[in-house]
Order: C-alpha cells, then structure tokens, then sequence
C-alpha cells in the first residue's frame, strides 16, 4: 500500500536535468526538475570538503547519508536536517561535521535536498525529516540508522499538502540518481488501474506473484524494476549442493540474520534477478526463469516470451 505521505504524481513524462559539478558521473551532481523550486544534490564524501562558496549548498534542507555496513552488508542511511547557519556553512556545513562523526564512518554518499531560493523553514524541514524517515523505514530497502523517529513539528493542512507534493518531487529526483530508498519492493500497487486506462493481459502476468518449490525450498515473489523480490515467509533449503555458486553462499551469510531457526526469511529480501533469488532459496545452481512459475503453472520464461510474441 502506498504511503499517505505524499500523492501520486500522475504517470506522465518529465525532464529531470542532471548536472555532473565536476564533470564526471562519479563526482557531485545537482539534479532539478523543470518548474519545481527544489534541488537534490549528490556528494561523495570525499568531495563534501568542496562547494563551501556555493550559496545553494549554504541553505537549509534535508540531507540523507548513505553507507554499508561493514557486517552485515546491508546499505544504511540517515536521515538528518540543517538549518542556515550565520556561519554560512548550512545544510553542506552539517555533513562535513557527521565526516568527523566515527559513529557515521560507513556513509560514502550524501543526498542533500534544498530549495533554490532558501525558502524551507525550521517547520518545513521537521516536517520533511520526519516525513522522509517514516518513508524509508516503511518501505524497508535501507536499515534506517536514526534511533527515533525525528519529531514532525505542527505545520497547517495547507503547508502539509504543498510538502507533500514537495516530498513527491523529491522521490523522483532521488530515484533518478539511482537511490530507491522510498521505493517499497512489493510494486504490485504502483501502477494506478482505471476504465480508461485497464490493466493489459501482459501488465497482469508481469505483476503476478509467483512461486518456488524445488530442491527442498518454497518461496513467494515478484518481479520489480531491480530484479526479483523474495517474500517474507519463503523457507531456504537447510543445506546447499557441493556445486552451489559462490554468490549464493555469500547472500546467504549476508542475510544470516533475516533467516529464523526454521530457515524461513523474516523479511522481504531484493535480488538482482530471478536465478539469483532461486538460487538463494535453492541453495544450488538452478534457473529462475523456469523455476519461479504463477499459481497458474506459468514460467516466468513463458511470460516473457509471450510479452516478446505480443
């Protein structure tokens, strides 16, 4: 179910400018969206030292830090605000005091988001750190590394319906920089179906559950712009073939501790496609495509090639 937080921006196209700050992909990047105020910014952490002279990095805004943790692998964020400061140093100001912060060593990517004219307000931001920390946390792809949820502050029906829309235009800009983290991996929902416009028989497959059972595993899932998701609830084969692939063994250990005594998953758990997640549950060298089939008896295979034939 889609979070109340902010509205569905309707399903039609838009240009979202990308601008590489220093002139290769993997430096900082502004990113805008034509006719929106907001701006969100990527910066690594090695180049947070830079842009202090910006104006637009001075203001206040919303920042989100991103990092793995060293143990269990998993990708961490946090979510944290800034005001401006009479120093001018901002919401910029805020990460470089967090790259001091041994408790933050894992982040390596910070997302700032801020206003081109400086217009968000000490209400304003409380309202969007509690907002977008609720949204990361719900939608469950990040462990989320705020111990309590940020206070939300009182703010008037009208303002919250303009942050609302402001938090959608956020959403799309953070996930064209490639970051997913208000993305829930159960997308069955994310696609609104009306009379005028009907689900088609292909959407209908492509959005189907779909189910394992082989080599002693049992699993649920759906496909999803990253690849595959395994439901909560799917039961992992005790052990693994001797021909098992290294990377089965390796998610395996990474999700050790989302695996109960019963070896069923306590979460829902993203892969990168069908084989990887079949092979996790497996525990052996098997193909997803065949593997994984609707309560119907359909492969995934033969919904794909009948989406080609079509």
């Amino acid at each position: 179910m889609r979070s109340a937080l902010s509205p569905v921006l309707s399903l039609t196209p838009r240009t979202i400018q990308l601008f590489l700050m220093d002139g290769i992909s993997t430096g900082r990047i502004k990113c805008s969206l034509q006719n929106w105020i907001g701006l969100v910014f990527s910066i690594p952490r090695d180049a947070a030292l830079q842009g202090t002279d910006r104006a637009d990095l001075q203001h206040s805004g919303v920042y989100i830090l991103f990092g793995d943790d060293p143990e269990s692998g998993e990708t961490v964020a946090y979510v944290g605000l800034a005001n401006a400061r009479k120093n001018g140093q901002g919401v910029l100001g805020r990460i470089k005091e967090h790259i001091r912060d041994e408790k933050k060593d894992y982040f390596t990517h910070a997302i700032i988001i801020t206003t081109s004219n400086n217009s968000l307000g000490a209400t304003e931001i409380s309202y969007l750190e509690n907002a977008l920390c609720k949204k990361a946390r719900q939608a469950g792809r990040v462990s989320v590394d705020n111990g309590d949820t940020p206070l939300r502050g009182a703010i008037s029906e009208e303002k919250e319906a303009e942050l609302q829309e402001f938090i959608s235009y956020a959403e799309l800009a953070i996930g064209s920089l490639g970051y997913r983290i208000f993305e829930p991996l159960d997308t069955r929902s994310n696609t609104a179906i009306t009379p005028e416009r009907p689900q088609s028989p292909q959407e209908a497959d492509n959005s189907s559950e779909f189910f394992l059972n082989a080599r002693g595993a049992t699993g649920q899932g759906i496909k999803n712009a990253d690849g595959f998701v395994v439901f909560a609830g799917s039961t992992l084969r005790p052990g693994r073939t001797a021909s098992c692939p290294e990377t089965v063994i390796r998610d395996r250990d990474r999700y050790a501790r989302l695996i109960d005594g019963d070896h069923k998953t306590s979460k829902d758990l993203q892969f990168p496609s069908p084989t990887a997640a079949a092979q996790f549950l497996a525990g052996a060298s098997v193909n997803g495509r065949t593997t994984w089939v609707t309560s119907a008896g359909k492969t995934l295979k033969r919904i794909e090639e009948q989406s080609l034939e079509a």
